[in-house]
């Protein structure tokens, strides 16, 4: 059974335990697991592990999402079969940013590149000023990869991009990710 949701905006979700009488903030993608501060970085698989998402939230430091995704090919071993990815910046309040960990994770996205199918592409959704011009930054940072990569200011463009890239580089058809519903829920 979910627990009660309270929205806060669209920056955080919140969820309640009636148990312990407990406000907590939620995973994006498990609005019923607790994140913590160590946990501002939410990875999975999606659409039938065709696909990456990547969702940050909260006070977010560019390293976390360095840590997170240093073992993302032990942890996703079907990491050539991908069609696309989409990393989520909306939910981020507050995002800094070290030059040494900027420079450190567009290396291991280089390094990751070689895993990955040619053409690769990744959307990455930024609402905020600061997210956005650092997802601009690596986007043109990374274009030794090969992947195909754009920034968006929210999930609907990123998901009608995504679609009609997959279609056109891999002649796949992507099922609907359903992205949309994270705007919905966060604008209400």
């Amino acid at each position: 059974m979910s627990s009660p949701q309270i929205d806060c905006g669209c920056t955080l979700r919140l969820g309640y335990n009636a148990r312990v009488d407990h406000f907590f903030v939620a995973s994006p993608l498990n609005p019923d697991r607790e994140l913590s501060k160590e946990q501002m970085v939410d990875i999975r698989e999606i659409a039938n592990s065709s696909g990456l998402l990547i969702v940050c939230s909260g006070d977010f430091d560019l390293k976390e999402l360095y840590e997170a995704k240093i073992n993302l090919q032990d942890r996703f071993p079907s990491v050539g079969s991908w069609y696309f990815a989409v990393v989520d910046l909306s939910n981020v309040a507050q995002l800094t940013v070290g030059a040494a960990d900027f420079d450190r994770l567009v290396e291991l996205d280089r390094r990751l590149s070689r895993f990955t199918r040619p053409g690769l592409p990744v959307a990455i959704i930024a609402r905020g000023e600061l997210p956005f011009g650092v997802s601009r930054m690596w986007q043109s940072s990374t274009d030794p990869t090969g992947w195909d990569s754009r920034v968006f200011r929210d999930r609907i463009s990123a998901e009608v991009w995504l679609r009609d890239r997959v279609r056109a580089v891999f002649s796949v058809a992507m099922p609907a990710l359903h992205l949309e519903r994270a705007d919905a829920s966060s604008s209400e």
